[in-house]
């Protein structure tokens, strides 16, 4: 029997590490879409899933969902933005101010914040939670595999 490489057993975290980070992320998307009330229907939360493969070297998570769900939190942070930029022309020139009852846009941000404010914690797993107990599990994996 073999003892792996460390490169086996780096793959083999790596890998682990990515399957757990999609979990993770899956389950702060649904949390975030019924929190923030923003389905119709359940198509969006049917629709999201993520897998782990291989590209070259590399282990890559590929997480998807149906594209209108990005749409969705790209045109809210438009609108924002337009917003800021609005002036009111009769209260520069009149010193009136305006009745309006405009809405509040309906906060849809689900995506941006998780995925990308998800990302430190993952770059700190694959960093630094490789230790000697981790990597000697890690090599019993690989024994077993072999067998």
């Amino acid at each position: 029997m073999m003892q792996p490489t460390d490169k086996e057993i780096e793959f083999l975290f790596q890998q682990e590490v990515l399957d757990q980070h999609g979990e993770y992320l899956l389950d702060l998307f649904v949390e975030s879409i019924e929190g923030k009330n923003i389905r119709v229907s359940d198509e969006l939360l049917e629709s999201l899933h993520y897998k782990v493969t291989r590209s070259g070297n590399d282990w890559v998570l590929n997480v998807s969902f149906l594209t209108y769900g990005r749409f969705l939190e790209i045109r809210s942070s438009k609108l924002k933005r337009k917003r800021k930029d609005e002036v009111n022309t009769n209260s520069l020139i009149w010193g009136h101010k305006q009745n309006s009852m405009k809405k509040r846009p309906k906060n849809v941000d689900w995506y941006s914040k998780n995925a990308f404010g998800a990302m430190n914690r993952l770059i700190g797993i694959l960093m630094y939670e490789l230790g000697d107990q981790e990597r000697e599990r890690l090599i019993g994996i690989l024994k077993n595999r072999e067998t």
